[in-house]
């Protein structure tokens, strides 16, 4: 928990950062500089959200997946009922005599 709150603020320095560089160097507009510091604040965020998500459902995980695997299908082997094959062998040694 804490790697993950230390990496995300270092993301946000170097967002910042990288902000600072764009407001001296003035390659884009301030407005513009503004609007992509925001965007990668946001994407910063949302990625921390869905992984805080995924962290905490991961106990969940492993039983919704025993629950999937329940639901789906088993795969029978397909045999003809005996009855019908019996009477399969009578018509083939009748047809036969």
């Amino acid at each position: 928990m804490r790697a993950r709150r230390r990496r995300a603020a270092i993301l946000v320095v170097i967002a910042t950062a990288l902000l600072a560089v764009l407001l001296v160097l003035r390659p884009l507009p301030a407005a513009r500089s503004f609007a992509l510091w925001l965007l990668l604040l946001a994407a910063i965020v949302l990625a921390e959200l869905v992984q805080a998500a995924r962290a905490a459902d991961a106990p969940n995980a492993r039983r919704a997946a025993r629950f999937e695997a329940a639901l789906r299908p088993q795969r029978r082997a397909q045999r003809r009922p005996a009855e019908l094959e019996r009477m399969e062998r009578e018509l083939v040694l009748g047809a036969g005599s």
